[in-house]
């Protein structure tokens, strides 16, 4: 009888056994590993750009303590003759003479005005003086037109001159100064704009004040004619 009961107990064991041992082996996905070796590379190049970066900044750091060499550049700029070619907006007046207020360019002015004249003035007639004031004020627009293209074509010189130090700047020190040279340049060139559109009203205010003379002479010539002939022919 016991060996029936062991025999009972060995076949249920067995069928046990049998039963859960699929539950009880491990299971291997190929797919997994790849998806872990992707992850895992993944994080290290995210590591090697963020030690890249972390060094161009520590880089970028140094650098801004270095000197950025755009002195002689910045000198030109600020000590440029352009700086004083435009002159004041009261150059341009009808009351004034031709060489008011000219400094340097009234020799200039004068040179122009001899190499164009065609008649000498009679210092007593007042026609005579008109025209050379006239002639003179021809003569100062063209010598204010020559300054300003000299001093423009020089510029133009600087300006290319800091193109190409921002073009080849050797660090990040250099470029923020020639960035900000930049900003402050073009800040003078409206500057300078505007003042130059100032002298163009000044300049056009002063020739229409000179018809507006001229017509005026003419009237009181015609009137006085008038009151003459009023005077010589009428009882």
């Amino acid at each position: 009888m016991r060996k029936v009961r062991l025999g009972a107990s060995i076949l249920a064991l067995t069928g046990l056994a049998a039963a859960t041992a699929p539950a009880a082996m491990i299971v291997h996905d190929p797919t997994s590993y790849v998806q872990l070796v992707q992850q895992a590379k993944t994080a290290l190049d995210q590591l090697e750009s963020l030690r890249t970066q972390v060094e161009q900044g520590r880089r970028l750091v140094e650098t801004l303590d270095e000197a950025s060499s755009i002195d002689d550049i910045a000198a030109l700029l600020d000590q440029g003759p352009w700086r004083s070619a435009l002159p004041n907006s009261d150059v341009f007046g009808a009351s004034q003479t031709a060489l008011e207020d000219l400094g340097d360019l009234a020799e200039r002015t004068r040179q122009l005005r001899q190499d164009q004249r065609l008649l000498e003035p009679d210092p007593e007639n007042e026609r005579d003086q008109r025209l050379e004031a006239s002639g003179l004020r021809v003569a100062r627009d063209m010598a204010l037109s020559e300054r300003l293209a000299a001093a423009l074509a020089e510029r133009d010189g600087a300006l290319a001159s800091m193109d190409r130090a921002l073009a080849s700047a050797p660090s990040a020190r250099a470029v923020l100064d020639l960035q900000a040279q930049t900003a402050l340049e073009q800040t003078r060139l409206a500057n300078d704009h505007l003042r130059l559109q100032t002298l163009q009203l000044a300049q056009a205010a002063e020739a229409r004040a000179l018809a507006q003379a001229e017509e005026e002479r003419t009237a009181l010539a015609r009137r006085r004619r008038m009151a003459a002939y009023a005077a010589t022919f009428q009882p």
